[in-house]
């Protein structure tokens, strides 16, 4: 398992196989730190890169500072972390993780599975869409999604999932996944009405095909799917308003269904209905996505495609809005917090 910020323990190091590594008093740094592990450049060992410090030389109950340099000049730091005598840990800055470990899977049996982890919760991956484009294409479902961090892999949707039941679907693009919290291009939750799994959450509990509605931009309905209220992932605004995701003009023609996220299959899922396939959110109206404004989505919308992402400037018709850089992006399941949800 490797987690930002968490690495296994390392083998015993003597003080002969330390490079760019210092250990020594300091008294002149702050006035009230006494001993520094000072980590410098090895290429250049004036210019120091980051620090962990205590205040009292030999004292035991004393608090731990993890710094790291953000310009040159020793006072120059950026307090990341502090480990309290009293155990606790306050983080000065995002905490997040990517890992994988081998879990049991409702419908692949044992099977090794990436998670992702921020202040929003644990959420385990379902799907990998390598550029929006694909949506339009053929695509597959595995045994197995690929567990790497490569920005570009083969667009593929979990097959170990489909009976899986969430509170939570969260849509997630990152131009660098192995940070990916700081390099996020999209980022926003649906809500998952009650008692539907992953495999029929497309097609709002039924077996195949999605359904209309979203009738509330004076153009009548669209096809899409319903959810219970949508929030952005960058904590901008919440919609307990928002209940269909406008997808396309038309329907799917049977190839839309809930045994696509169980069973192994290639398939044209979403089937580019009229040029049309997206996935959007809107922060305050009832729907979002075909022929309407949304805040944040990628996908196509008659002859205009994209990646946006704005607020509170919406794009409309795919068109418009605030264009973000192109990137990959994830599916993910929100894992049950028995601390507050079933």
């Amino acid at each position: 398992m490797s987690v930002i910020g968490r690495q296994p323990a390392p083998a015993p190091l003597n003080s002969a196989d330390l490079k760019g590594v210092l250990t020594r008093p300091v008294s002149s740094l702050t006035g009230v730190e006494t001993n520094v592990l000072q980590l410098t450049d090895s290429a250049n060992p004036g210019t120091m890169l980051g620090k962990v410090t205590t205040k009292n030389v030999g004292a035991y109950n004393q608090d731990i500072n993890i710094y790291t340099t953000n310009q040159s000049g020793a006072n120059e730091r950026v307090n990341q972390t502090l480990v309290g005598a009293n155990n606790g840990r306050i983080f000065f800055g995002n905490e997040y993780g990517i890992w994988t470990e081998t879990m049991t899977t409702p419908d692949g049996g044992n099977q090794v599975v990436q998670f992702l982890s921020d202040r929003l919760g644990v959420w385990l991956v379902a799907a990998k869409l390598r550029h929006y484009s694909d949506l339009a294409t053929t695509m597959s479902s595995v045994r197995g999604l690929e567990t790497t961090t490569a920005q570009t892999p083969t667009t593929q949707w979990s097959a170990d999932f489909g009976n899986y039941y969430t509170s939570q679907v969260r849509v997630l693009g990152s131009t660098d996944w192995s940070r990916w919290r700081d390099n996020r291009t999209v980022d926003w939750v649906y809500v998952v009405p009650n008692n539907i799994p992953w495999g029929k959450f497309f097609t709002s509990g039924g077996s195949t095909n999605m359904v209309s509605g979203g009738d509330n931009w004076s153009n009548g309905t669209r096809y899409g799917f319903q959810v219970s209220g949508a929030y952005d992932g960058f904590g901008r605004w919440k919609n307990p308003y928002f209940v269909f995701m406008r997808m396309a003009d038309g329907n799917t023609t049977g190839t839309l269904t809930s045994s696509f996220f169980s069973t192994p299959t290639t398939v044209l899922l979403f089937n580019n209905v009229a040029d049309d396939v997206k996935f959007a959110v809107h922060a305050t109206a009832a729907s979002g996505g075909q022929d309407a404004e949304l805040h944040q989505g990628f996908g196509y919308d008659d002859g205009s495609n994209g990646m946006k992402n704005g607020y509170p400037s919406a794009a409309n018709n795919m068109s418009g809005g605030v264009d973000v850089a192109q990137s990959s992006v994830w599916f993910l399941l929100k894992v049950a917090d028995p601390y507050t949800e079933a």
